[in-house]
């Protein structure tokens, strides 16, 4: 007996399967970016205020590469200040022709300065987030990323941002 409630988790089953075939949305090209967010310092317990500048290329719809200026913030009272460039490999997962998840780990090179005090170094990062089209050239994103320290100085971000693609 034909019962059209078996046809549900098929048809399902067959959408899912098939949504990295028909979603496309990175779209290859150049994009910048602002954002804003918040900053968390392991080591030093406290959160601040953070922003990032960023420009990347989509060499396809699944992956990419990023740089950006991260300014991580200022700590104890604005006596120390973080910040420092990232360099990223992008991969992204259309989940819609308007929505992706996206992940990237790179490098970072930071600096870390208290009065005439500086401190520089490269260590790595990585980050997820989630990505949506306003219009056809704005993009509204969402991401946490993870800036690693040798030392276990580890800076998380949690970050909104609008980007722009050309």
């Amino acid at each position: 007996m034909f019962n059209p409630k078996s046809l549900v988790p098929g048809a399902l089953l067959a959408a899912t399967l098939s949504l990295p075939l028909t979603a496309h949305a990175a779209q290859p090209g150049l994009y910048l970016g602002v954002g804003l967010g918040s900053a968390d310092d392991v080591i030093l317990d406290e959160t601040s205020a953070a922003s990032k500048v960023f420009a990347g290329i989509n060499l396809n719809r699944f992956l990419g590469m990023e740089v950006s200026y991260v300014n991580l913030g200022d700590y104890v009272n604005g006596a120390i200040t973080q910040d420092g460039v990232a360099y990223e490999v992008v991969g992204h997962l259309p989940l819609s022709p308007y929505v992706d998840v996206f992940g990237k780990v790179g490098a970072f090179d930071w600096q870390v300065r208290s009065g005439s005090l500086r401190s520089r170094g490269t260590d790595r990062d990585y980050g997820f987030g989630l990505s949506a089209e306003v219009s056809p050239r704005v993009w509204i994103r969402g991401e946490y990323q993870k800036f690693l320290d040798v030392d276990g100085g580890d800076v998380n971000l949690a970050s909104v941002s609008v980007a722009y693609h050309f």
